[in-house]
């Protein structure tokens, strides 16, 4: 399945555990943000067992499938062409939901007609399915790329880039 795939992706490229005050993030767990996601079940875990990794890990692990999960469908990536779901996916776990602006960019720049809105919905994944799978992938990871050349001195972007590179290269290898 597409999503454990996603989901392996993310898993690789966070860390279980971070606090890194330069963090915009602050907090995070798996890539799960305290900051922008405070109301994820694991958190009163995380409290609890924050000093024993071990046990933090293994007692969140389904949690964070969920909360992925539960992104995954609102973002509606099971609808989509199976390289756009996981290159969306991975960019809205780690930008947030502009990548969804970056996805209709790159629809609208297949000659369709869409308003960018950053909305997702059926206009939204119709005309996904109607562009080329690969170009489209790629064209929202260029818009991510450019989106992290804003931000050249952060200590995370040889990181970031990293990122987008093993994800060009998952998504071409990933059944259209």
């Amino acid at each position: 399945m597409i999503f454990d795939k996603a989901v392996s992706f993310v898993l690789s490229h966070e860390k279980s555990y971070s606090k890194d005050p330069d963090d915009p993030g602050g907090e995070t767990v798996w890539g799960i943000s305290r900051r922008y996601h405070p109301s994820w079940s694991g958190w009163p875990l995380v409290d609890v067992f924050q000093n024993s990794k071990i046990f933090l890990i293994t007692a969140v692990l389904s949690l964070v499938r969920d909360f992925y999960w539960s992104m995954w469908t609102k973002y509606l990536c099971d609808q989509l062409p199976r390289p756009v779901a996981f290159a969306l996916f991975d960019s809205i776990v780690n930008c947030g939901p502009k990548a969804v602006k970056w996805l209709q960019k790159g629809i609208k720049d297949q000659e369709n007609e869409i308003k960018i809105d950053g909305l997702i919905g059926p206009i939204t994944i119709s005309l996904a399915k109607k562009c080329q799978p690969w170009r489209l992938a790629m064209d929202l990871l260029g818009s991510r790329m450019k989106f992290y050349i804003g931000k050249r001195n952060s200590k995370y972007w040889d990181g970031w880039m990293i990122r987008v590179c093993d994800l060009i290269i998952e998504v071409s290898d990933t059944p259209r």
